[in-house]
């Protein structure tokens, strides 16, 4: 039994950043509304049949949300060539609106939520993700852990 799982979560954010720990690639669309661009990705998974999830900002729209977001942010299993084609993404050279993460463990995808039918990381390790994250993502991390964590 964990007697202290405020404890153990403050310390592993201490130590967890989402860019050390996995591979990211981004890419340009010329869509603008993230709400769209999230329902396009979720239309690409059913037809690619591919594992994904939203993470970051994106994640924490769809299950606590609190601030604006333009960057829609999303873990991917499989192919990721297939995902860039079928969302008819560009390539660039730094920037971007939408991120590809490759994780670096299967356990991102473990407790997946579909609030909208739509896959979203567990609330931990959105709140993982999102602590560090210098647009806003302390703020979001510690609604989200006020709202939907408890502890």
């Amino acid at each position: 039994t964990l007697t202290d799982p405020a404890g153990l979560l403050d310390l592993w954010r201490q130590v967890y950043d989402i860019e050390e720990a996995n591979e990211i690639q981004s890419f340009h669309t010329s869509e603008r509304d993230p709400a769209r661009l999230m329902a396009e990705i979720k239309q690409v998974a059913e037809g690619l049949g591919g594992e994904y999830a939203f993470t970051l900002h994106a994640g924490a729209s769809l299950v606590a949300p609190f601030v604006r977001f333009n960057d829609v942010h999303f873990y991917v299993k499989g192919d990721l060539q297939a995902w860039v084609d079928a969302l008819g993404l560009h390539t660039v050279e730094f920037g971007g609106n939408v991120h590809l993460l490759q994780p670096y463990d299967e356990g991102v995808f473990y407790r997946l939520r579909s609030p909208q039918r739509m896959a979203v990381v567990g609330n931990i390790q959105l709140y993982l993700d999102l602590y560090r994250y210098p647009a806003r993502g302390r703020e979001q991390a510690e609604f989200l852990r006020d709202k939907e964590i408890g502890f």
